[in-house]
């Protein structure tokens, strides 16, 4: 059989396949939005749910996760505790010290 306007045919795949295109552009930006507020929601939830729970509890929760992140916080908090506990002079008073130009 002989399309008597090949041209024509092109030019109409041409534009169904540019509809195409569009539509599933369009669908896959507006999962990709939708999947991403999500999880901004999800993130505002769990932050509202920690907070009321910690507010029930009386207590902040702690900052630990699985991978042990909060370990250098930790440590850091410790490390303060004890300098301020063993430092020279008593907390309060005021160190003088002579200032020189550094050249």
């Amino acid at each position: 059989m002989h399309n008597p306007h090949p041209l024509r045919y092109a030019a109409a795949m041409q534009f169904v396949t540019f509809i195409l295109t569009g539509l599933v552009r369009l669908i896959l930006v507006t999962g990709a939005a939708i999947f991403a507020a999500s999880l901004l929601v999800a993130g505002m939830l769990a932050l509202v749910g920690l907070g009321l729970w910690s507010l029930l509890r009386g207590r902040w929760p702690r900052l630990t996760t699985g991978m042990g992140l909060a370990s250098p916080l930790k440590h850091m908090v410790r490390r303060r505790a004890s300098a301020q506990r063993h430092r020279a002079y008593p907390p309060g008073d005021v160190i003088d010290v002579s200032a020189r130009e550094l050249r």
